[in-house]
């Protein structure tokens, strides 16, 4: 194991550790972390907080400002850890230990796998915007809203967000066989984008009935797309 998933299994470890300590439960969903490409965020992300909410009862602001207090990492020394709303961990390692590990890094061949982390952050990032959408649309069934593809039209679409999600979910479903794989893996990375910019924008209980619509179709179409690869 390459010394940066060992760092990344770590943090998940103690995370679940802690979140199962305090606040008294035994099962949580599966956790996300993310190696950050831009290190304006850190070095690795997690949206653990996020996905407990729902068991906790509490804001993910407040669960992660608890969680953190309790952060000591072996296998690496870290700078800080800092939350940001709306619940994301950024895990932040020490420039100069992570100069003092370069040696070690070079020869376990990292620096020769980036396009393996690119991968795997794709990966962890599909896995979380699914988990993202099933919760939303389980949320919207229970209060009797469903989805009605017969009314995904056009015209509906009243944002930029939304038309260019639209057309890249029409450019995998309709090129997807004749894309070499650099292409596919430049679409799936700006769908990935574009999903999370649209989602940050959405304010879901103040959309009308013909918005949330399109919005639920649109997730549906980036879910079914993000399944098949």
């Amino acid at each position: 194991m390459t010394l940066v998933n060992v760092i990344k299994q770590e943090i998940l470890e103690q995370i679940e550790y802690q979140i199962k300590r305090i606040y008294s439960i035994n099962e949580i969903p599966k956790l996300v972390i993310k190696l950050n490409l831009n290190d304006q965020f850190g070095d690795f992300t997690t949206t653990a907080a996020l996905q407990i909410k729902s068991r906790v009862n509490e804001s993910p602001m407040s669960i992660a400002e608890k969680v953190i207090a309790y952060i000591n990492l072996e296998h690496a020394k870290l700078e800080k850890i800092e939350v940001v709303n709306p619940g994301y961990i950024n895990f932040y390692i020490e420039p100069k230990w992570k100069i003092s590990v370069l040696g070690e890094i070079i020869k376990s061949n990292i620096s020769n796998t980036e396009q393996d982390f690119s991968q795997l952050h794709k990966r962890e990032d599909i896995n979380y915007i699914i988990q993202r959408i099933e919760t939303v649309i389980i949320t919207f069934a229970k209060e009797g809203f469903r989805p009605n593809f017969g009314k995904m039209l056009w015209e509906h679409l009243q944002s930029n967000e939304e038309r260019e999600l639209l057309n890249l979910l029409v450019r995998f479903t309709s090129d997807m066989q004749t894309l070499s794989e650099v292409d596919m893996n430049n679409l799936l990375d700006e769908t990935i984008k574009k999903f999370y910019g649209y989602y940050d924008k959405l304010q879901f209980r103040k959309l009308d009935h013909m918005q949330l619509n399109v919005a639920l179709n649109l997730f549906l179409g980036v879910k079914g797309v993000l399944e098949f690869l």
